[in-house]
């Protein structure tokens, strides 16, 4: 039990450990397999807007309301890594993870997607909309970034290339996922899911 509204709950890939955020500074961590190592973590300076797991299950990836910011746990020596990712006040609606866990991809209210090198700490942005992303997914090769907000198609990005494609859709989109073996994205709007064949 906790003593905040939850707005999301992630696994850990490993299974071993539950991370939940809600309309707070905090994140709450459980370890399953020893329940005495549970333990909160706060931010203080700014609510927790979401979290994601590394596919390594050794760090977390915290996007932060309204200061732009990502913070990068590790969940071990709880050691934080604070980045500027997009402008202050732009509140990052999005964290994802490339799979060798070394890139953290996020979106923001301002309309643009931030690529995050966590061993280097360089950035590659770029801007898609005037209004606000709401979320972003890796491909499993991770050449590839899907991301959709209040336009009315998704948006497909290659950064190596920095080539773009857009997805039409019906109605503004609010969620975008890659299918595991990458040759399918799926996005949900108002009533309908679409699906495209990648490639």
């Amino acid at each position: 039990r906790w003593d905040v509204t939850i707005s999301q709950v992630s696994w850990s890939p490993d299974s071993n450990r539950l991370v939940c955020c809600g309309n707070s500074c905090k994140i709450k961590i459980f370890d399953l397999k020893n329940q005495k190592n549970n333990f909160i973590l706060d931010q203080k300076d700014d609510f927790v807007r979401c979290v994601a797991w590394s596919p390594d299950s050794k760090m977390l990836a915290i996007g932060m309301s309204a200061s732009g910011t990502v913070k990068i746990i590790n969940v071990e020596t709880l050691q934080t890594k604070i980045y500027q990712v997009h402008n202050v006040g732009g509140i990052v609606n999005a964290v994802a993870w490339s799979s060798d866990s070394k890139r953290v991809a996020s979106c923001s209210g301002m309309g643009d997607v931030t690529i995050l090198d966590i061993d280097t700490g360089t950035k590659t942005s770029k801007t898609f909309s005037e209004r606000s992303l709401f979320n972003v997914s890796w491909s499993s090769d991770s050449k590839l970034i899907a991301t959709c907000g209040y336009e009315k198609f998704a948006i497909v990005w290659n950064p190596s290339e920095d080539s773009v494609y857009h997805l039409p859709s019906d109605d503004w989109a609010s969620c975008v996922s890659f299918s595991p073996d990458s040759k399918f994205l799926a996005f949900g709007s108002d009533k309908i899911i679409s699906v495209w064949a990648m490639g």
